[in-house]
C-alpha cells in the first residue's frame, strides 16, 4: 500500500492539486487515523490493551475492529484515485478489492469457527469491508 500510495496517489496529487494541498491531505489523514487509534480499543504485544473506549473485548473483536479500521484508508485511497481519474480509480478499486477477499476471510472464518453461524460470519466480514465503500463514497463526494 505504501508504494501504491506514493506512485498512484501522492505524485498525481502533487501534479493536480499542488504540494501544499497534498501535504495537508496526508497530515489530516494521519491525524484522523491517530484519532481512531486513540479512541478504539486495540492491543499491542508489549503494551497490552489501549484506547479511550476501555471495553472488555475478546481478541477476535479486536481483530474485526483492526480490519475495519484498516479499510478506512483503503476506501479513501480508492476515492482519491477516482477523483483524479476514473480509469485510475477503477484500477485502484480492483486492486484493493482483490486483497480484500482474504481480509474478509480473516474476519469471517474465526467467527464461523466460534459460533458456527454462517450468516453471521459472512455478514460481519461484509460489514467490515462496507466501511471501505462508505469512505470511498464520502471521499468522492467532497
Amino acid at each position: 500500500m505504501l508504494t501504491a500510495s506514493f506512485t498512484s496517489l501522492i505524485l498525481p496529487g502533487i501534479g493536480t492539486g499542488g504540494f501544499l494541498k497534498t501535504a495537508l491531505g496526508i497530515v489530516f489523514g494521519f491525524a484522523f487515523m491517530a484519532f481512531i487509534e486513540r479512541l478504539l480499543p486495540h492491543e499491542h504485544a508489549y503494551m497490552g490493551q489501549e484506547g479511550i473506549l476501555r471495553l472488555k473485548v475478546r481478541r477476535l473483536t479486536l481483530l474485526v475492529i483492526g480490519i475495519t479500521i484498516h479499510n478506512i484508508p483503503e476506501g479513501l485511497s480508492a476515492g482519491i484515485s477516482t477523483a483524479y481519474s476514473s480509469k485510475e480509480g477503477l484500477a485502484t478499486a480492483i486492486a484493493i478489492s482483490i486483497q480484500d477477499i482474504p481480509e474478509g476471510l480473516v474476519v469471517s472464518l474465526p467467527i464461523y469457527a466460534l459460533t458456527g453461524g454462517t450468516s453471521f460470519a459472512i455478514a460481519l466480514g461484509f460489514l467490515s469491508g462496507l466501511v471501505e465503500a462508505f469512505f470511498l463514497l464520502l471521499d468522492t463526494s467532497l
